[in-house]
């Protein structure tokens, strides 16, 4: 079966696959600027280094950000609000080891926070299974509030461990690990929030 694009856009956002030098030259760096508006590049970044006699911080700037987007075995998917026509987020799968399982990851602007990052955590999973062959996606996420959307993408908690992150205020916190199979996925593109 061959995978439509058009399978990629909802009712508010649209995913956009990255390839190099098919979008315009500052994407990168505008998806890194949406972190650092919104103060939550630290947060997606909260394990990197600083270096302590460094005046500015390091971690989660512009550098670590395409740096950690440039490997190979990472699929960036841009989140775009269609009817605005603005960066709402960004996507993305690590460890990925096609048609067979990748780990997914998100940030969406504050203003994307509900609906649009439940439909754009829909369409990257229908992504994830439909084009890119996935028999499974894990995620991990500290925060209770993407667990929560994961979750209701029909995503399943399987480990809740505690104390295993380290955010970047030096707060320990619980790492939930969640996955989500094909078969569980397929046919179930639309949950209430």
């Amino acid at each position: 079966m061959e995978y439509s694009l058009d399978r990629l856009k909802g009712k508010t956002v649209e995913i956009l696959p990255y390839v190099r030098g098919y979008y315009p030259r500052d994407i990168l760096y505008n998806l890194w600027r949406s972190m650092e508006d919104d103060d939550l590049a630290s947060a997606v970044f909260p394990q990197s280094k600083n270096e302590d006699q460094a005046p500015f911080k390091l971690q989660g700037d512009l550098i670590e950000f395409v740096n950690y987007f440039s490997d190979p075995k990472r699929i960036l998917l841009i989140v775009r609000d269609h009817i605005k026509g603005v960066i709402a987020g960004l996507h993305w799968y690590d460890d990925v080891i096609l048609n067979f399982r990748g780990w997914a990851n998100m940030f969406y602007k504050k203003e994307y926070w509900g609906e649009s990052a439940y439909e754009a955590g829909q369409l990257c999973l229908d992504y994830g299974f439909n084009y890119l062959n996935y028999k499974i996606i894990y995620g991990h996420t500290p925060w209770a509030k993407a667990a929560g959307y994961a979750e209701k993408a029909g995503m399943t908690l399987l480990y809740k461990m505690p104390m295993g992150y380290l955010l970047s205020d030096g707060t320990i916190t619980d790492m939930n690990i969640l996955y989500i199979k094909k078969e569980d996925f397929n046919g179930k593109l639309t949950k209430p929030i």
